[in-house]
């Protein structure tokens, strides 16, 4: 049987999808060999990447991944789109290490002027936002009834968890266990998990789908951020 597109995509790429006998299959990572045939996937599909599109190229591809979807979602700095679906933002999380590719030297403590964070200070913001939304989704997923969720002030974070002080490095590790983390956890879901919600600090509706998308805007804008930091910063030491 040839494979056939599958209709969230367009293409043969799709990570979670339905055979055609109706039951759930977990599809294979990028680079894997492709699902035979396809139905509708209720998780949208996983991101698609060039072999070797790591780092800042990597970062750009997945922005221009999302750019299809709700255009008034998109971050007005980064143009990521923050309703992407759920399985680009799982396969993003998941993979830190290949999207987030820091300069580690001497310079990770260094801020390229006083008003932006070093590279050390965003892998550290990064780290923890991701934590951030995993304990959000798995308290919504956890509870019978949608939750109150509690906010997070990434500012204080930074003052509390001494990120200008950290040791590049493990932060780095950090953050990649924090993203293959959150990814685990999607990937168990079932598709009941998925669609339950939780209620923000406005009062609005909040889904798993939306704040798996957060999380994997954090990979994406810091991932950037951390790209160009480290280039000025690498530049100001010389």
């Amino acid at each position: 049987m040839d494979a056939m597109d599958c209709p969230a995509d367009g293409s043969t790429d799709c990570g979670h999808v339905r055979s055609t006998d109706g039951r759930h299959v977990r599809g294979n990572r990028i680079g894997g060999p492709r699902p035979r045939a396809f139905v509708a996937c209720p998780r949208g599909a996983v991101l698609s990447r060039r072999p070797g599109a790591r780092g800042q190229a990597g970062l750009n591809a997945a922005i221009d991944r999302t750019s299809g979807y709700g255009l008034d979602m998109q971050c007005p700095e980064c143009g990521f789109a923050l309703d992407a679906p759920l399985g680009i933002s799982t396969e993003i999380v998941g993979a830190v290490g290949e999207w987030v590719q820091p300069r580690l030297g001497q310079t990770a403590n260094l801020r390229p002027d006083p008003a932006t964070w070093s590279v050390v200070e965003y892998l550290c913001h990064l780290r923890d936002a991701v934590e951030f939304y995993r304990l959000r989704i798995e308290a919504i997923v956890t509870s019978r009834e949608p939750p109150q969720l509690t906010p997070w002030d990434p500012d204080q974070a930074a003052v509390d968890g001494r990120y200008s002080t950290s040791d590049p490095r493990a932060a780095y590790e950090q953050a990649i266990q924090a993203g293959e983390l959150l990814r685990s956890h999607l990937e168990s879901m079932a598709d009941a998990q998925v669609s339950k919600t939780g209620i923000g600090v406005d009062g609005g509706s909040r889904g798993v789908p939306e704040l798996a998308a957060r999380a994997a805007h954090e990979v994406v804008h810091h991932g950037l951020d951390i790209a160009r930091v480290g280039t000025r910063s690498s530049a100001r030491n010389v």
